[in-house]
C-alpha cells in the first residue's frame, strides 16, 4: 500500500487550508493570507 498522488494532493490541500485558518484566527490581513497560500502553493509545485 502506499500514497497516490491525489491521495498526497488531497493532504497537501488540507494543510494548506488549515494554515489559512490558522493565520486567519491570529489576525493577518486576509491580502497577507493570500499572499501566504499563493507562496505555499508555489512551494509544493515548484520543490
Amino acid at each position: 500500500m502506499g500514497w497516490s498522488i491525489t491521495d498526497a494532493g488531497k493532504l497537501e490541500d488540507a494543510a494548506l487550508r488549515l494554515r489559512l485558518e490558522l493565520a486567519q484566527r491570529i489576525g493577518i490581513g486576509k491580502g497577507m493570507t493570500v499572499i501566504m497560500w499563493v507562496a505555499a502553493k508555489a512551494d509544493s509545485l515548484f520543490p
